[in-house]
């Protein structure tokens, strides 16, 4: 992305292959590993300086939208979305309103109010915190990976993660319950932890940006607005995480919010001017080729929680009552990859972490394009 200018990093994901690989040569393809990160506020700018340059784009700012405006039912006892009033009065007509309000959407309220029937959701925090420092460089030195992106170690969670112009981020993830390592959220109690793990020990050589910052109740939350077949609402569309939102230590936050956008992109164009039916074959899609990434995230993290739980109560986590094997060892459906990016032969995330594929450097590959 050109926007970020000079100051941009990235790195191949081949370059974090677990060491049980002894071949780690480059193969032809190696290139669609590689990843563009960065802080959020920098994307954020890339992507705002990108918009204002695109023709037939404008954006407003120094307003907030108050709520939506309606006009005339297109399908009966539904509300019609037609607009929105922003925060000094005006009203800004439009044929489609698509709610990118993030975590904080409104949706909900706003279709209420609307007179509209309540749209589908469902909510949870599984208890996780993130104690987490920022660092930068002034050499140019970043540091490399000496273990994965995130490692679980007992009952923690370790997470390095390299962003742009020089910076970098470490977070240690445990049960906000977890009383002991609430100490983490002072400087000197984090550092020690951080020191004393030998692949993340390297990561705080840096200059700190920040006191450690600590976060908690982060819900994971999935929303429809089809219900019973029918749209509750017509001209107002979620996308990202005003659709669907979970933890961040899968890092997937971004890239299903641009597959969602691109997929809504795709469906207004077959139903440039039917909003109930545009309604309804979103809502397909999504559940179709987002929402099983959805599932395996929650699945993962209700896992994840009941091993730090069970480790915390010096007992072994129980397995399901029909004796299956935990969720995040399922089968990941190949539907579930976002649509444009299936391919042969891919394989469950978790299924190819498993046993000798853990040594093939094809079957890695494969792990790395669905995750």
């Amino acid at each position: 992305m050109g926007a970020l200018g000079a100051g941009r990093c990235g790195f191949n994901l081949i370059t974090v292959l677990p060491r049980s690989i002894p071949d780690r040569s480059p193969r032809p393809g190696d290139e669609r590993f590689e990843t563009l990160t960065g802080r959020r506020p920098v994307l954020e700018s890339a992507f705002a300086q990108i918009a204002e340059d695109t023709a037939g784009v404008k954006i407003a700012r120094g307003m907030g939208v108050d709520g939506p405006v309606t006009g005339p039912s297109v399908r009966p006892g539904v509300p019609h979305v037609t607009g929105v009033r922003t925060s000094d009065g005006a009203e800004i007509a439009a044929d489609l309103v698509i709610d990118a309000m993030g975590r904080r959407s409104k949706l909900d309220e706003w279709v209420t109010a609307l007179g509209g029937r309540s749209p589908f959701e469902e909510a949870a925090d599984t208890g996780f915190a993130y104690y987490t420092r920022h660092y930068r460089s002034r050499s140019g030195y970043v540091p490399e990976f000496r273990g994965p992106v995130s490692a679980t170690l007992g009952t923690i969670l370790t997470l390095t993660v390299l962003a742009d112009n020089d910076t970098w981020t470490v977070a240690i993830a445990a049960m906000a319950g977890d009383r002991p390592l609430k100490e983490l959220r002072h400087d000197d109690v984090w550092e020690r932890a951080a020191r004393a793990i030998p692949h993340v020990a390297h990561w705080i050589d840096g200059e700190p940006l920040c006191d450690v910052r600590a976060m908690a109740g982060v819900l994971d939350r999935r929303r429809r607005i089809v219900v019973d077949d029918q749209p509750v609402v017509t001209g107002l569309i979620p996308v990202g995480d005003a659709w669907a939102c979970t933890n961040p230590t899968a890092g997937r936050g971004m890239s299903l919010g641009l597959a969602h956008a691109i997929a809504l992109r795709d469906v207004l164009r077959e139903y440039p001017a039917d909003p109930a039916r545009l309604a309804e074959a979103f809502d397909r899609v999504t559940e179709e080729t987002l929402t099983p990434w959805y599932r395996e995230q929650i699945d993962r993290d209700h896992q994840r929680a009941a091993e730090v739980r069970a480790a915390i109560e010096g007992r072994s986590p129980a397995r399901p009552a029909n004796g299956a094997a935990p969720p995040a060892q399922a089968a990941f459906p190949a539907a579930a990859k976002p649509a444009g990016h299936r391919r042969e032969g891919d394989h469950p995330p978790r299924a190819a972490h498993q046993g000798p594929q853990r040594s093939q450097p094809v079957s890695q590959r494969g792990v790395l394009r669905l995750l």
